[in-house]
């Protein structure tokens, strides 16, 4: 039995950024990892349908809404820290401006092309925000991620 905050029929049009999307079957945000991979394989072990939503800027859904599970890491994958080599750690559910800002309080530059763009590190990846001619995989090293199986898989900058 999973501990995470699980929403059923939830309004997706309160979670995006226009304001619009129907009901999701279920809404979950995973308390942490494992409960993540247990969530995932239980998913796809019986042909579920899970999509990850993070901030949902930029994000279009049906007004019928999503027949299957939601998944928000936006309350709980906020981590982020600097190492003293200057590279700055920082799970997927952390919004792009918070570590824009702790990047230039650190004396970290390059970032601030992404000053203003919205949503989380997380979708930022996924989509390679960015603006004014600067684009998160211009900064991007190394992702620790999970697939749709449940299972950890690392990506750097060549994959």
């Amino acid at each position: 039995m999973l501990s995470s905050h699980i929403i059923f029929d939830e309004l997706l049009a309160k979670h995006t950024s226009f304001g619009i999307g129907g009901p999701a079957s279920c809404m979950v945000y995973p308390d942490n990892q494992n409960e993540l991979s247990i969530l995932l394989k239980y998913a796809y072990e019986n042909t579920i349908p899970a999509i990850f939503i993070g901030s949902g800027s930029n994000l279009l859904i049906c007004d019928d809404g999503f027949d299957g599970i939601i998944i928000s890491l936006k309350k709980t994958f906020k981590k982020l820290s600097i190492k003293s080599n200057g590279t700055i750690f920082v799970q997927s559910g952390v919004m792009l401006g918070t570590m824009v800002k702790e990047a230039i309080q650190n004396q970290i530059c390059g970032l601030e092309s992404l000053v203003g763009v919205p949503g989380t590190l997380g979708g930022a990846l996924i989509m390679n925000a960015g603006a004014f001619g600067g684009e998160i995989s211009n900064y991007f090293a190394e992702a620790k991620t999970m697939t749709i199986e449940g299972n950890i898989k690392t990506y750097n900058k060549k994959d």
